[in-house]
Order: structure tokens, then C-alpha cells, then sequence
């Protein structure tokens, strides 16, 4: 029979209230293992045969009281610090047989970090309240340097601002003080404006137009270059070459980014004009005469999404400007001179030279024909003498056209939803056409390249201005089609005019082969033309300059002839 001393439960009741950390435990147990004294466990308990008996430690269930009462045993009473499962405890054990006439010892568990985990979360919560004062204070100055640089840029683009508005006020003024600029009928006058104009709303280029009598063409009238600090007049766009874009000369709309435009009748001005002198910007303002448009205003620019509303209002100014001026012409009874087709305006004696910029020198071999004619002869079987057959001759100066087209699957594709017909058969089509409408005798379809060559027994001047019409109608038949297909231009033309070898391959059906320099040098200007362009030699530069627009591309090295320039054929002067 086992009994409990009421005592016995008073002490598990104060060992309840006592608070050792914050997980702590607190019990009394004798020298046998038997619990004398806990804070929550019952102390009486049966055994396997159902005969009460008191709490024993190993029935407490408690891995950490049995390793701190174990730890007891083999150390006797004092501190005992062990670790379990990743967790260190301290334990105490101490004699109460000065107490109480019994070998009872009272032990104390408590883990160690109820001691020493508050600094931990103290150190941890300045760390984070320390990187939060960092972070704000980071951010309050970045925010600081922010608004800094932030007013920094309007003031810059204040006083940008201001100089633009004090440029083009400059320029009005300067515009206003010539006299003759209402008075002057021709072109003279128009170098003055062009060149305010650019240089005022820090364009690349500022250019004026005029609709042809007909109104089937635009004329330049005069267009001002900053970069090159040149004036260049009288190139035309053809209504032919540029479908669409008088139609869209009515519009009043500021245009951006021409390159990005899905506006169809741009695609030709941009391959034609504008991408070949580096420009993809655009601002076109009409001249208006009594409601009808007349000419008109261009602001050509590198990439701009938008054209500032300051810079549109002071181009639409101008335009008005310069229509006041046509109606004054027009009441007076003066025409303004126009160029004829085929000729430039910068060889009309009338014009007075102009002086604002230097006049840049082309440094042009006027021996190269000759030279490549040499050097292609010698490479025939009897040196410079022409080749000994009647079928075979040498031809010293003949013009070759080279179409290269580098996709394959645009190609394949169908033209149209209706008709089954390809689009590498409609352009083919298309480009025998242009070759019987101007004469050319030489056409050969060639895998992905076309080729076509002058009449060898024609006039040399004649049958290369003839090959020049069919490379630029060969051009905007390529553009349509491309566009149509909302494709890019993978086309590349080539053109030059040098020697070659003429045979004679069918007497009976006189057909005849064409093969040499001037073929070898038109596949090689192809091959390095940037999309959509046509490259030429400066041997085509040299016969057709004063008929056609030319802008400088590069050099070539040809063996046994040196180095020479290379050009993109932009259009008609």
C-alpha cells in the first residue's frame, strides 16, 4: 500500500508556479529514481499488474529529464550542460537532506538559449532596424539625387528650349531682312531659308519641293544638308517610282519614325531618298495656295518617335511663309524656273553661285575607264588586240545591271489571295516589261539573280542612261511587291559600265552571250548593296552624274587598276 503526503502534492503545486525561463522545469526526485515532486505529471501511478506505485523518471516520458538525471547518477549533485538534438539545456542538481530527513534532490532543466536568446533577437532586431535606417536613408538619397537630376535635365531642356526658340526668332528676323526673298522668283533666296531652317530646329537636313505643273512629279527646289554643309537642288520624285506619296502629301500629320511606318506609301521615299543619305526621321509640312497644295515643307532627321509641337508649329510658319511667297510669284506673273527631266539645276548660268559652304571636290579619275579597259584587255589571249573570231569581240565600255534577291521563301509566296500566281513570277513579269520599255536587249534569269546588260552596238551614253531607267523601274517594282507583303526589301542592285566579251551563241536564232569585267564588277557591287539600293561604281557615277542622284558610298580595289569610289543610284535630278 503506497501513500502520498499532502506535503508531497504542495510542493508540485509551488514547483508549478515557479518560473525558471521560459520553458523550464523544475522536479524532486529521490536517489531510486522515483518522482517525489513535479509540476504537472500525477505522482502516483500503476505498475504492469495494476498495484499503485510513485512516478519514476522513465515513466515522465522526457528524453531531456532522463539524460539531465542520468548525467545525476554518474556525476553526483551540480551543473550539468549537455546537448540534444541540436539544442543545448543546463541542468542543476542539489541535495535537499539538509531540508528534509530524506535523500531527495531537487533538479532544475532549462534550455540555454531561454538565457541567452534574447540577445540573439535583440542583435537581430537592431540588425534589421539598423538596414532599415540604411535602406531609408539610401532611398531618401536616391530620391534627393533623383529630383536633382531630374530638375538638372528641365533646366537643360529649358535652355535648350529657349536657344531653339531664339534660333528660329533669329532666323525670322534674318528671313524678314531680305529683301529679295519675295522678290526673287527663282531659287536664289531658298538656300537662305533651308539653311535657317536646319540649322534652327537642329534638323540633318531642311529641304523645299514644288509640285510639278502636272502633277505627276515633286521637284527640289533647294535642300540644305548640315552635315555636309552642302545645298543640292532640282532631284525629282516621280509619281511612277513613288505611287501613293502625292496623295499623301495632302495629309497635315507630323510623321516619326519613317523606317517603323506601316504607311505603304512611304516605303518608296524612305528606300529611295531617305535611308540612303541616313535619315529615318520625317516632318512634312504642305504649301498650300488658295486651299491647294502647291509644295512642301521636309524636316529630315535621324531616328525620333515624335517631332516636338514647337518644331512642327515653327516649320508650319515657315510653309506659310513660303506659300505667301508662291501666291506673290504667282500674281506677278513669274513662274518659278524648274529644271528640265535629265538635267540638274546647278549647271543653269542664271543661278549666282553660292558661297555660305565650301564646294566639296569628288576626287574622280577621269582615266579609270580607260585604265579598266586596259587591264581587262590584257587578260584576253591576244594582249590588248580584239579577240580573233567572227562570233567573239571585245567591248570596251558596256553597262551591266545585276538584281540579286537574298529571300527565297518572299519569293515563293503567292502574290495575291486570288490568283494562284507567285510573286518571284508577277516580279519577273513585271521586270521583262520595264526591260522592253526602255531598251534593253540583255535580260538573263539566273537562279536568284538578274542580269541585264546595254545593246553592245548601240551609243555608250544612250544605252547606260537606258540601263540606269530599267535599274530604277526594276527598283520600285521590287518595293511594291515587298511592301505588298509587309516584308523587308531583300533585293540588292548592282550596276557598272566597263569592259566586255560579246559572243555570238545561235547564229540562227541570234542569240548571243555577254560576259567579263562589267559583269564580274555589277555581281560584286550587288553583293555588297545594302537592301533595297542600288550600288554603282564610280565609272557610272562619271556618265551619268548630271542626269542622276548620287550619294557616296565607299571604295572598291580592283587588280591592276587600283582604288576607285562606289555610289547608290538615289533617282533622277
Amino acid at each position: 500500500m503506497v501513500g502520498t503526503d499532502v506535503e508531497l502534492a504542495s510542493l508540485s503545486r509551488f514547483l508549478a508556479i515557479l518560473a525558471i525561463g521560459k520553458s523550464g522545469l523544475a522536479l524532486i526526485v529521490d536517489d531510486q529514481g522515483r518522482v517525489m515532486a513535479h509540476p504537472r505529471k500525477p505522482l502516483v501511478s500503476k505498475d504492469g499488474g495494476g498495484e499503485l506505485r510513485l512516478l519514476r523518471v522513465d515513466d515522465i516520458g522526457d528524453p531531456v529529464v532522463s539524460r539531465a538525471f542520468d548525467r545525476y547518477r554518474v556525476e553526483g549533485h551540480g551543473r550539468h550542460d549537455f546537448e540534444m538534438a541540436g539544442r543545448r539545456y543546463i541542468s542543476s542538481t542539489s541535495s535537499l537532506n539538509q531540508l528534509l530527513p530524506h535523500d531527495w534532490s531537487i533538479l532544475m532543466i532549462v534550455p540555454e538559449d531561454d538565457f541567452v536568446g534574447f540577445v540573439a533577437e535583440n542583435v537581430r532586431d537592431t540588425l534589421g532596424m539598423g538596414l532599415a535606417v540604411i535602406a531609408l536613408a539610401g532611398g531618401l538619397a536616391g530620391l534627393v539625387v533623383r529630383q536633382g537630376l531630374r530638375a538638372d535635365q528641365e533646366a537643360i531642356s529649358i535652355l535648350e528650349r529657349q536657344a531653339q526658340l531664339d534660333a528660329q526668332g533669329e532666323a525670322f528676323g534674318m528671313l524678314a531682312a531680305q529683301s529679295t526673298l519675295f522678290e526673287d522668283s527663282g531659287t536664289n533666296g531658298l538656300a537662305l531659308v533651308t539653311e535657317a531652317v536646319a540649322r534652327s530646329s537642329r534638323v540633318r537636313r531642311a529641304s523645299l519641293w514644288q509640285l510639278a505643273p502636272a502633277g505627276d512629279a515633286l521637284v527640289c527646289l533647294d535642300s540644305f544638308d548640315q552635315q555636309t554643309e552642302g545645298h543640292t537642288d532640282g532631284a525629282t520624285l516621280d509619281r511612277s517610282e513613288h505611287p501613293g506619296l502625292l496623295e499623301w502629301l495632302q495629309s497635315e500629320n507630323a510623321v516619326g519614325d519613317v523606317a517603323s511606318s506601316d504607311d505603304a506609301r512611304l516605303v518608296s521615299l524612305y528606300r529611295n531618298y531617305l535611308a540612303p543619305l541616313g535619315c529615318q526621321a520625317l516632318l512634312s509640312v504642305p504649301l498650300k495656295v488658295d486651299g491647294r497644295v502647291t509644295g512642301v515643307l521636309w524636316l529630315e532627321d535621324g531616328r525620333r518617335s515624335e517631332w516636338p509641337n514647337q518644331v512642327q508649329r515653327f516649320a508650319r510658319a515657315i510653309a506659310n511663309l513660303m506659300a505667301i511667297r508662291q501666291a506673290a510669284s504667282a500674281t506677278a506673273g513669274a513662274v518659278v524656273a524648274m529644271p528640265p527631266a535629265g538635267k540638274a539645276k546647278a549647271h543653269d548660268s542664271e543661278v549666282a553661285p553660292r558661297t555660305e559652304a565650301p564646294v566639296q571636290e569628288l576626287n574622280i579619275d577621269a582615266r579609270l575607264g580607260a585604265r579598266r579597259t586596259a587591264a581587262f584587255a590584257a587578260t584576253l589571249p591576244d594582249g590588248a588586240h580584239p579577240v580573233r573570231a567572227d562570233d567573239v569581240q571585245r567591248i570596251d565600255q558596256l553597262a551591266f545591271v545585276s538584281l540579286r534577291f537574298s529571300d527565297a521563301l518572299a519569293l515563293a509566296r503567292s502574290a495575291d489571295d486570288r490568283s494562284g500566281e507567285s510573286t518571284i513570277a508577277r516580279l519577273l513579269a513585271q521586270i521583262d516589261a520595264a526591260a522592253s520599255q526602255h531598251g534593253v536587249a540583255y535580260l538573263k534569269f539566273l537562279t536568284d539573280r538578274v542580269v541585264a546588260a546595254a545593246d553592245p552596238s548601240a551609243d555608250v551614253d544612250h544605252a547606260t542612261v537606258c540601263l540606269a531607267e530599267f535599274a530604277l523601274a526594276a527598283q520600285a517594282a521590287c518595293e511594291r511587291l515587298f511592301a505588298e507583303q509587309h516584308a523587308p526589301s531583300a533585293f540588292h542592285l548592282g550596276m557598272d559600265l566597263g569592259p566586255a566579251t560579246g559572243s555570238l551563241i545561235d547564229r540562227e536564232e541570234s542569240s548571243f552571250n555577254l560576259w567579263g569585267e562589267a559583269a564580274r564588277m555589277a555581281y560584286a557591287m550587288a553583293d555588297s548593296a545594302p537592301p533595297g539600293t542600288i550600288h554603282t561604281t564610280e565609272s557610272v557615277y562619271e556618265a551619268l552624274h548630271d542626269r542622276y542622284l548620287f550619294q557616296l558610298r565607299g571604295h572598291h580595289y580592283l587588280e591592276d587598276v587600283g582604288e576607285f569610289s562606289t555610289y547608290l543610284l538615289g533617282g533622277r535630278l
